[in-house]
């Protein structure tokens, strides 16, 4: 799938570098959309336990499809551009003390959520009342992890390419259907490995009783893919 996702990629960059670019850009406009998020890549990588001190190790936590949501401004073919991404929880597996791999619960987690605020270029191939454009970008992004009551997160950068398609219903007002393919860069997530993931674990196996989890993180910066597909609704002045 990664592999899939960065082939997307490079067909974009390359159709943005020979594609021409009829009509002209919107002056002045503001969108509002959202849809599906679906995760290309593993967030949080889990380290292996080596210490020897630890009951359970954790090896595995996979996100789910989520949704996702966005408005912008659009100046003269740029974009500006907040996205609010939000990702279900699909398997955490660890290993136990005797070294067989076991499934925790996903229940009761709080949401992976992925905020970025991008400055874009879209690319117009057509620009008529029908519009076809490749937009690309990118920015600042900040990952959350509502545990407990407790806003934790993580903070690093973004970029986006993607492949739109815009119809102009009535005057000044389009209606459109893309998908952009996202790359977000962090820090380490160690924080979100922490509190509720543990817990479950903690609680899956063991009954009144709070044995160590390792939660380690194996990365220095945690990298992570995600493709959005959206409906999005702009009005142009």
């Amino acid at each position: 799938m990664l592999k899939k996702s960065q082939t997307f990629l490079f067909v974009v960059l390359m159709t943005l570098i020979v594609a021409p670019s009829t009509g002209r850009a919107i002056t002045f406009g503001l969108g509002l959309g959202g849809g599906g998020t679906f995760p290309l890549s593993k967030y949080i990588k889990a380290a292996p336990d080596n210490s020897g001190s630890s009951d359970r190790t954790l090896t595995s936590v996979k996100n789910g499809p989520g949704w996702s949501l966005h408005a912008e401004l659009l100046l003269i073919g740029m974009e500006i551009r907040y996205t609010w991404q939000v990702f279900t929880w699909k398997e955490i597996k660890y290993t136990d003390s005797s070294g067989a791999t076991q499934s925790a619960s996903t229940k009761g987690l709080p949401w992976l959520q992925f905020h970025s605020l991008t400055l874009g270029y879209r690319w117009y191939v057509v620009n008529s009342a029908f519009k076809l454009y490749f937009p690309i970008g990118g920015g600042a992004a900040f990952v959350t992890f509502n545990d407990i009551g407790k806003l934790k997160g993580q903070y690093g950068a973004t970029l986006y390419a993607g492949l739109v398609m815009e119809y102009e219903v009535v005057k000044h007002f389009s209606i459109g259907l893309g998908a952009r393919y996202n790359f977000f860069i962090t820090n380490q997530p160690t924080d979100l490995v922490k509190g509720k993931i543990e817990k479950n674990v903690e609680n899956d196996l063991y009954s009144g009783k709070v044995p160590s989890v390792h939660v380690g993180v194996k990365d220095v910066v945690a990298m992570f893919h995600s493709i959005t597909a959206n409906l999005s609704f702009t009005v142009t002045f």
